[in-house]
Formats: structure tokens, C-alpha cells, sequence
């Protein structure tokens, strides 16, 4: 790289579940109008930055689950990052724009040692450096990254660590600012920017750029999933996980996973108790967040020990039986959704993938055992192999 010039990069580094991928496919799509009107340049080699900035940086990247699973070696990586250095050291050189934009939340996953490894190369060609950091509440966050990985086929419920995915917050944030300066380092919340009358990309946009432009539409990244979905996807990982012995599973049908994603029914509804030990970490890291950068998010409370002294009435019992029995006929109807679903997917896949079609109709059979046409098909299937 030449010598520093007056250009500044601003760094968006998320983290996850923050809106990253939204932001990144507008922006994108969005590139030549910003660069135009703004005077800012979005790297162009890919839409997300994240992956490839991480793996250029880190300091053991073939350690990565993400390369693990996609069988990359060591040098395979490292001659990648050689290409998407050079790109981005073109994208620059060929760029009349003063401002630069890489965006990946993948990039909070550094280190700080890597993170100054990171800056010392960048600050060849860049003077300022701006970093983008958003918040989102704990609760919402972990809720948000549960319903992603059972999507994805890593997980399913009842296997999920929850202590593994609580957000750090405040030790992630002291490194940016070590590394890049105090004064550099922006904190945006993710609850805000949903909030926002103007959209939530057009509240990055807004919040960053110093010459702002409108929008005419944005694109929406990682659409919700139904009830009927979750569950059966959920199902579905316990038989057929995305990831086997530590590499992609090959009997998993992409196709129809995508399929499932899309089923209809009612919006999903999550839920999940967090035992005192955890809830009182978050409140910790929230306490800390408040204390140092001021940002701040309501503690959770909670009164189990109280429930002792509650008594209920006639009326309340009656009113709560009434209340179970319209959740049950409501998980009934889902169940049978779900049977028709996965029953109906299997004959379409049949002659496809056998050995998939197979896995769903017994998962249909377990949601509806004593249904003659599923034990029927599931045994010709079975006859087949």
C-alpha cells in the first residue's frame, strides 16, 4: 500500500443479530448512489465483509468453525486473504471517494491483538477510523440467535447452551476503544434503529454518513418463521443436523429445509426461562454497559419467590382451565399441520431423495402414529432402499 492519505474507512463490525445483513444488502444494492451522493465507497467484492476481514486478520483462522466445516486448510485461507486484500487495496486506489466502508459483524469476533493487527494495516491508506458497534438487548438477542440456529440446523432447544452466546458487551466495546480511540467508537442500539420512523437502514445511514441520503425502499434480510416451521425444523435437527462429525451434512437437503422455512401458520411465539445464575450475568454486563458508555437497558426481574403467597379462586381456576384448553386444541391443530406437512414433503421428495423422504415421514409418523396412510408409505419407502 502507498502512503496515508486524507481518506477515512469507517468499520462496521455489528455484532451478530444487530441487523448486519440488512443493512449490508441495502447499502450494497444501494453502492453507486451513495458513492455518488455521498462521497462514501462501499467495497464492492462482496456484499458482506465480515467472513473474509476475519479471516485475513485473525490469528489461527483455520481454527474457525466456519472453515472447519467447509474443509479449509491453512493456506487455502491465507491465499484468499492475499486476493481480498489486493481487492480492496484496488477498490481503493481506483475510488475518487474520502470515505471507505467495510461492514461484517464478523469483525467483533477479533481479538484485540488481531484488531491492532487489523488497524496498523489499514492505517497505510487511511488517517480516520470510525467504528460502528450496535447493542441489542441481551434477552432479545439470545431469543433472536436461537430461533437463527435452529433454523440453520446447529441446534435444537433443548440442547442449546445459553451461556455461550451471552453477549459481552462491555469487554468487546474496551477493546474497540484501546485499539481505535474513545472518541471513534459508536454505539448504536438495535432497539432505536427498529423503532425508527425513518427505517432501520436509513437510521445507519443517517447515523453515519455525513451527507445522508433517503432510501426508496428497503430489503428485508432473514425473514420470520411460523410456529409450525420452528417446530418442524426443530424436529428435524435432532434426526438431520446441518453439521455431522464436524463438516457439512451431506444427507441434509438444502432444497427442502428452505421449503420448511417458508411453511405457513402463525407467528412464531418464543419463549425461553433463564435459571438466576444467567439472569444475573446479564444484569451484570447491563450494569457495567450503563456505568462506562451510558448506554442503557431495563434489568431483569424476577419473583419465583414469591409465588408461595399467591392463592387463586374458583373463577381463576376456571378462567385458567378455559385458557389451557384453547392452547392445547391450538397445538393440536399445529401438530396436525405439521404431520400434513412433512407427510405431504416426503412423497414430493421421493424420488428425489429417498433417504430424506424417509427421515420426514418418520417424523410424521411420531407427530401422528396411528395414521395408516403415513405407516403405509413410510414402510414402501423403506422397501425401496
Amino acid at each position: 500500500m502507498s502512503n496515508t492519505t486524507a481518506k477515512k474507512l469507517i468499520l462496521h463490525v455489528g455484532p451478530y443479530k444487530t441487523g448486519s445483513t440488512s443493512i449490508q444488502r441495502n447499502i450494497f444494492k444501494n453502492r453507486n448512489i451513495i458513492k455518488n451522493e455521498c462521497n462514501v465507497h462501499y467495497f464492492e467484492y462482496n456484499f458482506d465483509h465480515g467472513p473474509s476481514i476475519r479471516n485475513a486478520f485473525h490469528e489461527k483462522p483455520e481454527t474457525l468453525h466456519n472453515n472447519i466445516v467447509e474443509g479449509k486448510t491453512l493456506e487455502k485461507i491465507e491465499l484468499e486473504s492475499r486476493q481480498v486484500l489486493k481487492a480492496i487495496e484496488e477498490e481503493i486506489e481506483n475510488s475518487k471517494c474520502d470515505t471507505f466502508l467495510l461492514s461484517g459483524e464478523h469483525i467483533s469476533d477479533l481479538s484485540e491483538k488481531s484488531l491492532e493487527r487489523l488497524k496498523e494495516h489499514f492505517s497505510r491508506k487511511f488517517s480516520e477510523f470510525l467504528i460502528v458497534y450496535y447493542l441489542r438487548d441481551p434477552k432479545s438477542l439470545i431469543l433472536s440467535d436461537l430461533q437463527e440456529a435452529v433454523k440453520t440446523g446447529r441446534a435444537v432447544i433443548g440442547e442449546w447452551k445459553f451461556d455461550y452466546i451471552l453477549p459481552r458487551y462491555h469487554a468487546k466495546i474496551k477493546e474497540l476503544c484501546r485499539v481505535f480511540g474513545s472518541d471513534n467508537v459508536t454505539l448504536l442500539r438495535f432497539e432505536d434503529a427498529v423503532r425508527s420512523e425513518t427505517g432501520f437502514v436509513q437510521y445507519f445511514i443517517n447515523s453515519i454518513f455525513s451527507t445522508p441520503i433517503e432510501l426508496d425502499e428497503e430489503l428485508k434480510a432473514n425473514s420470520s418463521i411460523s410456529n409450525v416451521g420452528f417446530n418442524l425444523l426443530e424436529r428435524l435437527n435432532a434426526v438431520c443436523p446441518s453439521v455431522k462429525n464436524g463438516v457439512r451434512n451431506p444427507e441434509r437437503n438444502i432444497n427442502y429445509v428452505r421449503f420448511l422455512k417458508e411453511a405457513k401458520g402463525s407467528k412464531l411465539s418464543l419463549e425461553v426461562p433463564f435459571d438466576k445464575t444467567f439472569s444475573d450475568k446479564i444484569n451484570r454486563e447491563l450494569s457495567k454497559l450503563e456505568r462506562d458508555f451510558g448506554v442503557s437497558y431495563p434489568h431483569y426481574k424476577y419473583t419465583s419467590e414469591h409465588l408461595d403467597a399467591v392463592t387463586l379462586g374458583n373463577s381463576d381456576l376456571s378462567s385458567f382451565s378455559h385458557y389451557l384448553n384453547q392452547q392445547f386444541n391450538h397445538i393440536d391443530d399445529e401438530k396436525n399441520d405439521s404431520a400434513d406437512l412433512l407427510r405431504d414433503a416426503a412423497l414430493k421428495l421421493e424420488s428425489e431423495d429417498l433417504d430424506f423422504a424417509i427421515k420426514l415421514m418418520e417424523q410424521a409418523k411420531r407427530l401422528r402414529p396411528k395414521g395408516p396412510f403415513i405407516d403405509k408409505k413410510l414402510k414402501e419407502f423403506k422397501a425401496k432402499k
